[in-house]
């Protein structure tokens, strides 16, 4: 499904929200209680598929040994439509113990769900895997990050994401 731009309503707004904020405090309060720790990102950035660009969410959570955590949130900005990724990421990060910046790569699984509005409103949840790199700041209260994403299900997807993480 190829759905097209989509612009912002209050009803996709709230759906969002209501998702990424459960989501997150769940994963928050599961991080919390290892007292691992754990910084929140914000990131954006293009789906290259659907030729349209995303926002989202997350969390870093340091799980030793240069390993980290990385679950988030995408919402695909597509007209007449949701398209929303929850993804459990995992990856290595092969700079940890250097001044150099962070350098990773990792995988995950991705949970896609897209929904088409309307009076034919059809809806589709696919599972995936994620295979992704990246290279990001590791000091300062704001620390910037890039990323490249794949995404392999039956409507597999290369994104690529901007972020700052907190």
């Amino acid at each position: 499904m190829k759905p097209k731009k989509q612009t912002l309503d209050v009803r996709s707004i709230s759906r969002f929200a209501i998702g990424a904020g459960a989501a997150l405090g769940l994963v928050a309060a599961t991080a919390g209680v290892s007292q691992a720790h754990t910084d929140v990102e914000l990131r954006g950035g293009y789906y290259s598929d659907v030729d349209e660009g995303f926002i989202g969410g997350g969390l870093l959570t340091s799980m030793g040994s240069g390993w980290d955590f990385n679950p988030n949130l995408e919402w695909v900005l597509v007209e007449n439509a949701d398209y929303l990724t929850v993804n459990g990421d995992v990856h290595y990060d092969f700079t940890r113990d250097s001044s150099a910046p962070a350098v990773w790569a990792g995988g995950g699984v991705a949970l896609l769900h897209t929904e088409t509005d309307g009076p034919r409103s059809v809806s589709d949840t696919d599972l995936g895997m994620n295979l992704f790199g990246g290279i990001g700041a590791k000091h300062g209260s704001v620390r910037p990050f890039f990323q490249v994403k794949g995404t392999l299900s039956d409507e597999s997807e290369t994104s690529l994401a901007l972020g700052l993480r907190f």
